[in-house]
């Protein structure tokens, strides 16, 4: 079995405080899913096989006068790789 191996850009996504999408390629050598733990924060497809992958970010407008963060968690196998989502304020 090759070791999991999750292949991204970057591990940090800053968004504009108004809705919107962003995208970006994830890489693995293993099937995955991708879970978030904010709602205002939805990455699709929300699992995928091994191969190169377009992840399409969709965030809510941001209401607040603080930035706020999002946790993605890739899961590949045992591999587990995060991605942190910060949304500018208001």
């Amino acid at each position: 079995e090759p070791r999991p191996h999750v292949t991204i850009a970057s591990h940090a996504i800053n968004l504009a405080a108004t809705a919107g999408k962003r995208t970006f390629i994830l890489k693995s050598n293993v099937d995955w899913t991708i879970e978030s733990d904010a709602p205002w924060c939805i990455a699709t497809p929300t699992s995928g096989k091994k191969g190169t992958t377009a992840i399409t970010i969709t965030a809510e407008a941001n209401t607040s006068k603080a930035e706020r963060t999002a946790q993605l968690i890739i899961t590949a196998s045992d591999d587990k790789t995060i991605i942190t989502v910060t949304q500018a304020a208001k």
